[in-house]
């Protein structure tokens, strides 16, 4: 049987968007806190809700990327709807209805000459989105609120996809850093001038010539190395040190831009 199942989210959909995952449809209404994934093959209920969960995680995790936003199934309340071949009589769950709208947080027009609207940036339509591993990162970063885990998560991005373009390139045994300054080149070899301002607004000066090395250095020997590890004696950063806190929270607008940079380069060149 064909299952549509209902998902309800932990926040409101700043867009009303339709895209396609694993070849199963994936849709979002504006202001709602509710996502649906429809044409599920299954032979009863917990089947359907169990391989749509699957469509619906790979789709939250892009659209985290593509909207900047981390959104979150409620474990508690899906609901599913399906018609019986037999009888043709449609079937519905339960489903708790959204009673509040929010405003979005943002929202553009165009419009042609005539004032008729063109493109609205809250109804766009069909939106391809191509999943990527590494946004699942992405994603649980974007939603947390401790500065440690956001660094970490996002830091893990730009492990993996440094890894996958290793493997690209038939390269093995690359320690870390040499393998982040790889990706580092390989995602920035078009954009070295941004990342030089994005490096300047946290504190570092370097030039085209030696940014890739600084900031490899900077995102992955001063940060990622020192919330991993705890050894007395070495460098770390300890939680609920203010100060240690504070350098985290200052590294993330860089560390973020990077992950970001590295999941586009992954779309690009479907990696």
């Amino acid at each position: 049987m064909k299952y549509k199942v209902f998902f309800s989210l932990d926040k409101k959909s700043p867009v009303e968007l339709e895209s396609k995952i694993d070849d199963k449809i994936v849709k979002l209404s504006l202001n709602k806190e509710q996502l649906i994934v429809e044409d599920i093959d299954a032979v009863n209920e917990d089947e359907a809700i169990e391989k749509a969960r699957k469509v619906a995680e790979k789709f939250l995790n892009q659209f985290s990327v593509k909207y900047d936003t981390g959104m979150v199934i409620k474990n508690d309340d899906v609901s599913t709807e399906h018609t019986d071949p037999s009888t043709e009589k449609t079937h519905k769950s339960n489903h708790i209805s959204n009673r509040f709208n929010l405003k979005p947080e943002f929202s553009f027009q165009k419009l042609d000459k005539n004032g008729n609207v063109i493109y609205d940036s809250q109804k766009p339509g069909f939106v391809p989105m191509s999943p990527i591993q590494a946004a699942a990162y992405f994603r649980k970063g974007k939603i947390s609120n401790d500065p440690f885990d956001k660094f970490r998560n996002y830091f893990l991005v730009v492990e993996n996809i440094s890894s996958l373009i290793c493997q690209k390139k038939k390269l093995s045994r690359f320690r870390e850093l040499p393998m982040i300054e790889l990706g580092l080149k390989e995602c920035f070899q078009d954009k070295l001038p941004d990342l030089v301002n994005q490096a300047n607004e946290v504190g570092i000066i370097a030039t085209n010539n030696d940014i890739i090395q600084k900031v490899a250095t900077f995102l992955y020997k001063e940060n990622r190395c020192c919330l991993n590890h705890a050894k007395e004696g070495e460098k770390k950063k300890v939680p609920f040190n203010l100060k240690d806190e504070e350098s985290v929270k200052k590294a993330l607008p860089l560390m973020e831009y990077v992950a970001k940079t590295f999941l586009a380069y992954a779309e690009k060149i479907g990696i």
